[in-house]
């Protein structure tokens, strides 16, 4: 006879009032379901051999199980003491080192699935942008800040496989049920990631944030919702995928996109980019040489383009920041005073940005400039949330007219906030 028909044959044995019993014994075990019915086969099985017993000696059924329950005592504090056998604290130090490297092993195998899954998400949303708004739109969806939402849900995936498999490993480890570990777990797992990201500095938007916020919540929903060691879970539960899963995930990358792309869907786009050759707009007056070249709106009575283009580094580093200098001899700087650069939002464009953005009412950063200073001046393009583009106006107080002109063209480029998301809330406003 194998075990299993042991434990059946063994089953049919204790009564109704032994079932109560072990069943009373049971709520006070809070182990995970297997090792839950190893102990109460164990029970069982010295209940039988106890009664077995006391019938040898000359008692009817019922009341050598009596006697056999009495023997064993009170069903409750025999549960506890079980239970404090079992689940020790050296188990349960030793549980929380083995779950930490088990959790982190199962996070990185979250990490490389969820790669599959939000690049599916990426390419079909750039498509779809692309394919109903025009090329405009794909700036919003492949920019710099669109590369913080990608790692964020990269990491919200890994913090959901991490947290499951992390309570899975301890409940089996410590012999405790999910239940009585996972609330502790998701919350200081919660904590810990929340803190890193609080510190830790990245290029945002709303989608980063949005994403990047919810590392925490998955971790902390993954971690709630954890089922016992031993429950069964549907096929398609989010957990370890199935080869379904993943097999489906590798199809929608490939063959969505190129689904897409043969879409015959367009939508004409008008953009205030001028389309008028360099010779025409040379004769234009300053006022219209600005209107020619797209720019809905400029600094207040910037309107001097005459003079020679100022040095600037062309795109803004990992920090949003752009290096500047006045260093242009063909420029009387003694001409203008309080040179200063302004940075303005703009409107994001797939080759060149040209046009402010008609919403802003000013720069979002104004740094003071020095002629001739061969150190360069630093300017915090990406220090505003919510800005996807900027330009740079080098502006100075023209000595003979006292207004404000602009000193060569403007530049500019694509931008994301850039800092912790600390900052983005506190500088969020005008």
């Amino acid at each position: 006879m194998d075990r299993g028909e042991d434990r059946e044959a063994r089953e049919t044995v204790v009564g109704s009032d032994g079932d109560r019993f072990l069943n009373r014994v049971a709520t006070r075990l809070q182990m995970p379901g297997d090792m839950e019915r190893e102990v109460l086969d164990e029970l069982r099985a010295h209940m039988d051999d106890a009664r077995a017993a006391l019938e040898a000696e000359g008692l009817d059924a019922d009341k050598a199980e009596q006697e056999a329950m009495a023997r064993l005592g009170s069903p409750d504090a025999l549960g506890d003491n079980l239970r404090r056998t079992h689940q020790t604290r050296r188990r349960l130090l030793a549980a929380a080192g083995g779950g930490i490297w088990d959790g982190l092993k199962d996070a990185i195998a979250g990490y490389i699935v969820g790669i599959i899954v939000v690049l599916v998400a990426f390419m079909v949303l750039g498509s779809v942008t692309q394919r109903l708004f025009g090329p405009l739109s794909a700036v919003w969806v492949t920019g710099r800040g669109a590369q913080t939402t990608y790692t964020g849900s990269l990491f919200a995936i890994a913090a959901w496989w991490g947290a499951r498999g992390l309570i899975r490993s301890m409940s089996r480890r410590s012999l405790r049920r999910a239940a009585v570990i996972r609330r502790q777990i998701a919350f200081a797992g919660a904590v810990v990631l929340s803190l890193i990201l609080v510190a830790w500095p990245l290029q945002y938007n709303w989608a980063g944030i949005a994403a990047m916020l919810a590392v925490p919540a998955t971790w902390a929903v993954a971690a709630i919702t954890a089922p016992d060691v031993g429950d069964r879970r549907r096929r398609w539960t989010i957990g370890r995928p199935s080869p379904r899963v993943l097999g489906v995930a590798v199809i929608l990358a490939f063959c969505l996109p190129i689904a897409l792309n043969q879409v015959g869907v367009t939508v004409n786009v008008t953009s205030n980019e001028s389309g008028a050759a360099d010779e025409a707009m040379a004769r234009l007056p300053d006022r219209q040489h600005w209107v020619a070249r797209g720019y809905t709106m400029v600094t207040p009575t910037a309107i001097d383009l005459r003079h020679s283009d100022w040095e600037a580094t062309p795109f803004a580093d990992r920090n949003g920041n752009v290096a500047l200098t006045l260093s242009y001899d063909a420029i009387d700087w003694d001409d203008f005073t309080d040179l200063q650069v302004e940075a303005w939002s703009a409107v994001p464009a797939d080759v060149d940005v040209r046009s402010v953005d008609p919403r802003a009412t000013g720069p979002y950063a104004v740094i003071p400039l020095n002629a001739w200073d061969a150190t360069d001046a630093i300017v915090p393009v990406g220090s505003k949330p919510g800005i996807a583009a900027y330009l740079l106006f080098v502006t100075g107080v023209d000595r003979s007219t006292a207004e404000r002109v602009a000193i060569g063209l403007p530049d500019g480029g694509d931008v994301a906030f850039t800092g912790t998301i600390v900052d983005w809330f506190s500088r969020l406003g005008p």
